[in-house]
């Protein structure tokens, strides 16, 4: 039986992050090289952002102008 690859791999894709930055919450807007993403409201947490990017677009390079984002989990 064929099996479907479910697995997410965004490796060596670009991801773009825009940050509308408040004192409790930010918004935050997702883009890929020509495509708009998704767009999320959370707390105004560093931890909370790196933790959704690792999540949903694994082994991608992101770039934002407001904050540097590892790009792979570290100790």
């Amino acid at each position: 039986m064929l099996r479907q690859n479910t697995d997410l791999n965004f490796a060596g894709q670009p991801i773009y992050i825009g940050i509308d930055v408040h004192l409790k919450s930010w918004n935050v807007a997702i883009y890929s090289k020509d495509l708009f993403l998704k767009c999320i409201h959370q707390e105004s947490k560093v931890e909370v952002l790196v933790d959704h990017l690792w999540k949903h677009y694994p082994g991608a390079s992101y770039y934002t102008s407001l904050l540097p984002i590892m790009r792979t989990p570290g100790p």
